[in-house]
């Protein structure tokens, strides 16, 4: 039987007006390579750190116009009682979940607040949990969000997800999945800044990556914040404007 990290983000996805030129961009920065898959209609380009496969890009011609190139955490859940559970609390469901060819099954969300998400249910089971995040793969993902208080209500009820304070920053929050692991953050965004996930990559060097980012024709959105007892981050935008968390951990 498949086995799955109920709640657990496992897949992330560049929406992306130029597939080609963001597999530059993101090769030079964090030292990608890619494996191109096929699918029906369609070919997929898969993203590869080392030898796991951590992600994926997409066309943003595949979604509505006015949608902004961003990045999309997946999390392990059964897409049709998510999409059910998100309506019941309040949120939208933008994309109806469906099945993409023999891979699983999906469904794009919306928290009641604006943080867009989605959920994959693999027909395969999830790959394993990895005990420590490698240098290139995904290592957290934080809600920064208009009222945490209703994020926090919404995902428990969706994903069961709980909440304690993080040790060291009064005003973050961690969600905890079943099973009392750790699933992501919270906290309040700053004023003007729509509700929003931000998906955190781990680097070896966060000041060479950052500076690389600007250099390959990036924007740096937050140079450095240490993190009390953690290590510190970084905030960056691809050429296309598209946000990504930076993390290196404490030694």
């Amino acid at each position: 039987m498949p086995a799955y990290t109920e709640g657990r983000f496992v897949w992330h996805e560049l929406m992306t007006p130029d597939i080609e030129k963001s597999k530059g961009w993101y090769g030079e920065l964090l030292g990608w390579t890619y494996q191109e898959m096929s699918m029906p209609n369609m070919t997929y380009t898969m993203i590869q750190a080392g030898s796991t496969g951590v992600g994926g890009f997409m066309s943003l011609d595949a979604l509505p116009k006015g949608v902004p190139p961003h990045w999309l955490g997946y999390v392990s859940a059964d897409a049709d009682a998510v999409a059910s559970a998100t309506r019941k609390a309040g949120g939208q469901v933008l994309h109806e979940p469906f099945d993409v060819g023999d891979v699983g099954r999906i469904a794009v969300l919306s928290d009641p607040t604006g943080g867009v998400w989605a959920t994959y249910r693999g027909a395969k089971g999830d790959e394993p949990e990895p005990e420590r995040p490698a240098v290139g793969t995904f290592c957290w993902d934080q809600l920064n969000t208009s009222d945490p208080a209703k994020a926090a209500t919404f995902y428990g009820s969706v994903l069961g997800w709980t909440t304690r304070p993080f040790e060291g920053a009064a005003d973050l929050q961690v969600f905890r999945r079943a099973g009392g692991k750790d699933a992501g953050s919270l906290m309040k965004a700053p004023p003007g800044v729509p509700s929003h996930w931000l998906s955190y990559v781990l680097v070896s060097n966060l000041s060479q990556t950052r500076q690389r980012a600007a250099k390959l024709g990036g924007r740096v959105h937050l140079e450095h914040q240490d993190v009390p007892g953690v290590g510190a981050i970084s905030v960056v935008a691809d050429g296309f404007g598209a946000a990504l968390g930076l993390f290196e951990p404490k030694a």
